[in-house]
């Protein structure tokens, strides 16, 4: 099972919704898969030429279409330090006859589902949110999906949670290592994320500027999580929202363990973090975080340590160029990812003479997938047809 659940020690300072929980418990472990020998991955695995195949399986429990087949492959990527790590990713194709050259694909990097190792979207049967949909869609249009997990979640050292560089490398180096694993690729590909998953697509198309990643044929942000400093804050105060700071706070201790949480969780959210980071994963982490009152979570002072503004500061979008088209995707009502925020990130990149699509969209930012998905259909087949990309900047 996926998790260890105790919600009644002290835990939680309100009660808990039971009726929730359970209900949170019970789509977790209909749809949870056991973590197999196959994520295990030493320091010296990990070593090695990032982008390399460590292995690779043919794997048959997602719910997915009859007319794919998915391997699940384990590779070589690089941390936010640029240490060797591990990572995992399922590549989805058709069992169709490939077009001539292979079917070009999406490396896709969805939203936060957790920083448990548990909380791999390729340890649950429905691979994560909106990945059946992308690759109904996507075999319709042409085109292959890869789910890739960040480094962490599955294989490899503890998830690096909203560190841009080391999720914008589990991204491009999953494509060698997918192209090796499956004969029927073929070189081009896109990197499509949404929420965390847009930040780390974004630091993708930063990225490429040094990789020079010849295959590479753009970027799509969605919601993406810009301005970190912005989004915490108003997370912390928001109702349903408030273990985005236990996590980012995780993220920071992952990555420099000499963080002391203490200077960026109050009580209450220390006393939450144990549960929330090791034990449950997204809709049982939404469940259980309801009761953590808006502003008992984060300290406001918590900009303050050096490693936190670290963090920030490695974050930061549109003050480096990037190589090939992006585009961004932003919600008009969402609770902490704003679009002035957004635009704001936009405007900045369009004045490095960027080539970037900027489109705002009705709903959250959940919501905003669906309303968004025509054109972001539209774009990924433009690009990965070698199409010239308009942009939004004037």
């Amino acid at each position: 099972m996926r998790y260890v659940l105790f919600v009644a020690v002290g835990v939680f300072s309100a009660p808990v919704f039971a009726a929730d929980v359970a209900e949170a418990v019970r789509t977790e472990a209909v749809d949870a898969l056991p973590k197999s020998s196959f994520y295990d991955a030493d320091v010296a695995a990990a070593r090695g030429q990032p982008g390399t195949l460590i292995r690779s399986e043919a794997f048959t429990g997602y719910e997915l279409p009859p007319y794919v087949r998915a391997t699940r492959i384990l590779y070589r990527s690089r941390s936010q330090a640029d240490r060797g790590t591990a990572a995992s990713a399922v590549v989805i194709v058709p069992t169709r006859v490939a077009p001539p050259g292979g079917w070009p694909f999406i490396i896709w990097a969805q939203a936060t589902m957790g920083v448990a190792p548990t909380c791999a979207p390729s340890l649950s049967k429905q691979l994560g949110e909106y990945t059946e949909t992308l690759v109904k869609e996507g075999l319709a249009r042409g085109f292959a999906v890869v789910a890739v997990d960040y480094s962490g979640l599955g294989a490899g050292s503890p998830r690096e949670y909203l560190w841009k560089v080391a999720s914008a490398n589990d991204i491009a180096f999953a494509a060698p290592a997918a192209r090796a694993a499956e004969s029927q690729l073929a070189p081009a590909w896109v990197a499509v994320g949404h929420s965390e998953g847009g930040l780390a697509a974004w630091g993708v198309a930063e990225k490429m500027v040094t990789l020079r990643d010849s295959t590479y044929r753009g970027a799509m942000a969605l919601a993406p999580f810009v301005d970190a400093d912005t989004l915490i804050g108003h997370a912390a105060v928001t109702p349903g929202q408030t273990y985005y700071p236990v996590y980012m706070a995780f993220g920071i201790k992952t990555a420099y363990p000499v963080f002391d949480i203490h200077s960026m969780l109050l009580p209450t959210g220390v006393n939450a973090y144990p549960r929330l980071t090791t034990q449950v994963c997204r809709s049982l982490v939404n469940a259980l975080s309801e009761p953590l009152r808006p502003g008992t979570v984060l300290d406001p002072r918590w900009t303050a340590s050096p490693l936190a503004q670290r963090l920030v500061s490695s974050n930061l979008v549109g003050n480096k160029r990037i190589l090939g088209p992006l585009f961004v995707g932003s919600p008009d009502s969402d609770d902490i990812i704003f679009e002035q925020v957004v635009a704001a990130r936009v405007k900045a990149l369009c004045s490095t003479r960027a080539t970037v699509t900027y489109q705002v969209y009705p709903g959250d930012r959940r919501s905003m997938l669906l309303t968004a998905f025509p054109d972001q259909l539209d774009w990924i087949v433009d690009r990965l047809r070698d199409r010239s990309a308009t942009s939004s900047c004037q």
